[in-house]
């Protein structure tokens, strides 16, 4: 008889979370870099290279969450399609996150793009986790 029953899959789901993180830094770190590239070499808008940045981090993050963080089975055509819809809803959260705070004056906006990130982490984590990888 086990001790504590739900450890193992509180364990296992910490595990998931700390994968989550670690391939949401690498998108991340894709998007900023774009970002920040486009605005310090063209002056160009932070809130449009902003979402380019997300669409190629994006990319980067289903191949993977699907193998190595959700181990996932489910079909591409299922899971892509899926994973698209939480992409543009990410996208959306992202950029009017990035337009509301840089529209009020913001805190500089690469300390915008921090809090947008934050927004977003929290939906993406849950729409892929119970939605998008799942079978």
């Amino acid at each position: 008889m086990q001790l504590f029953p739900k450890s193992e899959a509180l364990l296992a789901e910490a595990a998931r979370a700390l994968r989550f993180l670690a391939v949401g830094a690498l998108t991340t770190a894709t998007q900023y870099l774009v970002l920040i590239v486009a605005v310090e070499t063209t002056g160009a808008s932070a809130v449009v290279w902003s979402a380019v940045g997300y669409l190629c981090g994006a990319t980067v993050g289903y191949f993977m969450n699907r193998t190595w963080t959700f181990g996932s089975a489910t079909p591409h055509s299922i899971a892509l399609t899926r994973f698209a819809s939480m992409v543009l809803i990410g996208f959306c959260v992202n950029t009017l996150a990035m337009r509301l705070l840089t529209g009020s004056g913001g805190l500089g906006y690469l300390v915008d793009q921090v809090i947008a990130t934050a927004v977003t982490l929290c939906t993406n984590y849950a729409l892929s986790r119970w939605w998008v990888f799942r079978a």
